[in-house]
């Protein structure tokens, strides 16, 4: 039984070498995966599922391995994603905080992020880094020291149409914001 799941799986792994997606999600969904410990073997079938545009398929296979403590970050990227795709907003942004906390100085979760932001998602994100929070956001809430209120807001705004965190810091008005920033949190005192 092993050996020829074992078959079948190096099969579909040598059809989506081939880009032969269809042929390689037939046989996948043929087959029991509750048993499959391997995560080349599992991310090989979510990713013939998601070519083939079977996004819950992939969503099932993605929880499996997630369930299975496989993948790591990796696959917390990737079910982030399908979870947009299939428009499970809330779940994307509670999979998006997770990635965002086991990969702190990642630059895919600027990409994650934006792709969040693009399907116009609102996520909080707790920073300390004033770059950060200026590339990344439509509004800045500056905290009093403890306990935390809410000391200002300050609205941030590029105008520029395709933003990304890269164009922003780009920006002329970057500098700005940072300087107002830097001012109000006192860090210079």
């Amino acid at each position: 039984m092993k050996f020829e799941m074992n078959l079948k799986i190096e099969q579909i792994k040598q059809l989506a070498a081939k880009k032969s997606y269809k042929e390689a999600a037939a046989i996948a969904k043929e087959m029991s995966w509750h048993k499959v410990k391997d995560w080349n073997a599992l991310a090989t079938v979510i990713n013939v599922q998601e070519a083939v545009g079977d996004y819950e398929e992939a969503r099932d296979m993605a929880i499996l391995a997630y369930n299975r403590n496989l993948g790591g970050r990796k696959l917390v990227y990737k079910l982030t994603e399908i979870m947009i795709k299939l428009k499970q907003f809330d779940d994307a942004d509670g999979l998006y905080e997770e990635y965002e906390r086991m990969s702190q100085h990642d630059v895919s979760r600027y990409i994650l992020y934006y792709i969040l932001r693009k399907e116009k998602i609102t996520a909080i994100i707790v920073t300390h880094d004033i770059s950060e929070a200026i590339s990344m956001s439509d509004r800045v809430l500056v905290l009093s020291k403890r306990p935390g209120t809410i000391k200002d807001i300050h609205k941030i705004n590029f105008g520029i149409e395709n933003r990304t965190p890269i164009n922003c810091r780009e920006s002329p008005k970057f500098s700005q914001y940072f300087n107002t920033l830097w001012k109000e949190l006192g860090v210079d005192e």
